[in-house]
């Protein structure tokens, strides 16, 4: 699975508002948003195609109010963020839920949106690691580039260099320029499938493909990394030699 943006399922059944939500959204650098109007059809579409974060008003239309879709799809732990009129009579049911991450009154402010939803997505994040640590499979990092999140399999990282206050970060089939310093971005990598070999590069151990020490050139996936001496070590105890 190569990058792809964070994809957001907005449930709302006042179009006019949900399109002004969408715009927000967008401003702020999400763009693979999905809109659905009632709660019957949101339930339907999280449990076949779960998208990354839901943004779901608490009073829906139909048989299903939006917080009975939320304790419905609560096994699947997407974030989800609330939204409703101040003085919600439901505000209580949302603070049970663990995959709960907030609640907002209509209108929303975009300063108040992009504090919400970076926060769901830095607990997404720290989820994604945590799977990754319990060797679930399908592990994932989120990269920002620009104004935009991406959703990149670990497994897909060949090698990643810095670069400053950047971080270049290379997978099978695109690259990423994200503001991070390399400290950083190698705290979000699990250390038994990364390996740092030279003081600006790390390589995804599944990509690894031979060795010079003569040249002191690393082979990964498709590309040739420098091998810092420093590093030579780490690389033998993976080598096993």
């Amino acid at each position: 699975m190569g990058g792809k943006p964070v994809e957001i399922l907005i449930v709302e059944d006042n179009y006019s508002f949900a399109l002004e939500l969408e715009m927000l959204l967008k401003e702020l650098g999400y763009h693979n948003i999905s809109h659905l109007e009632n709660g019957e059809k949101a339930l339907q579409r999280i449990l076949t195609l779960p998208p990354d974060l839901i943004i779901l008003d608490m009073h829906l239309k139909g048989k299903l109010l939006g917080i009975d879709v939320a304790e419905a799809v609560a096994h699947l732990s997407i974030p989800i963020l609330f939204i409703s009129v101040a003085g919600e009579a439901l505000y209580n049911r949302t603070q049970q839920l663990p995959n709960s991450i907030g609640y907002l009154v209509k209108p929303v402010h975009p300063i108040t949106l992009r504090s919400a939803i970076e926060l769901a997505l830095s607990g997404l994040e720290k989820d994604s690691l945590k799977v990754a640590k319990r060797e679930i499979t399908s592990p994932f990092i989120l990269l920002k580039q620009e104004q935009t999140y991406y959703k990149v399999g670990l497994t897909d990282i060949v090698y990643a260099q810095s670069d400053g206050n950047y971080v270049w970060v290379y997978t099978l089939s695109e690259r990423f320029f994200i503001r991070s310093t390399f400290k950083e971005f190698l705290a979000t990598l699990p250390p038994r499938d990364f390996l740092q070999v030279h003081r600006q590069y790390v390589i995804g151990l599944r990509h690894f493909r031979s060795a010079n020490f003569v040249d002191a050139i690393v082979h990964v996936g498709a590309f040739d990394v420098p091998l810092g001496k420093q590093y030579r070590e780490s690389l033998n105890a993976f080598l096993g030699i």
